[in-house]
């Protein structure tokens, strides 16, 4: 091990973060696309989504220095999206905490889903006549639901269901942005 001092970095508080941008969509149809497609896509998604939050915090409390707060008071792995969520309810911003647990369920099912192991096979029709013969392959995600009850889902439907919620989501969470630079006060 050396002895030389590491040289630590810090946090300029004079350099404004970029906004987060919206990606792309994707230039493929969602059933084109593949397991590791849907899991990026769906995961990526969602980070848009946290990133949303932070701002809405960031510019609820105002901090001195915003860029240490974001990076680290308001890093996931300091914070976790659950410690979000019961900021922006104390804050005043109930409307959306259900629809991100919604969200943030789906993203979870999804990066910590195997795919290759999760394949599901149906065969239609005889198996030895090949042009009646039918084989389906989806990828499968097993999901708790609210209940306990594990159940399968398939990765094509649950990103749809994903991405059909997270646009309406982002388009709110952008207005909730804008209107937080004019935070409400606590109590």
């Amino acid at each position: 091990m050396s002895n030389k001092k590491r040289k630590e970095s810090k946090v300029d508080s004079n350099t404004k973060l970029p906004e987060y941008k919206r990606l792309e969509p994707i230039s493929k149809k969602l059933s084109e696309c593949n397991s590791g497609e849907l899991q990026g896509l769906i995961i990526q998604r969602f980070i848009q989504i946290e990133d949303n939050i932070n701002t809405i915090i960031t510019n609820y409390f105002k901090p001195e220095n915003e860029r240490l707060f974001r990076t680290v008071v308001l890093n996931s792995r300091v914070i976790d999206i659950g410690g979000k969520l019961k900021i922006l309810n104390n804050i005043g911003y109930k409307g959306i905490i259900e629809k991100v647990r919604n969200l943030s369920n789906i993203r979870n099912a999804f990066a910590h889903t195997r795919f290759p192991e999760s394949v599901h096979i149906k065969v239609f029709g005889d198996s030895t006549e090949e042009e009646r013969c039918k084989i389906e392959v989806d990828s499968i995600i097993p999901v708790m639901n609210t209940n306990g009850k594990i159940i399968n889902k398939s990765a094509y439907q649950y990103a749809k269901e994903f991405l059909d919620d997270e646009i309406l989501l982002i388009k709110e969470l952008i207005q909730l942005r804008n209107e937080s630079k004019n935070p409400m006060p606590l109590g």
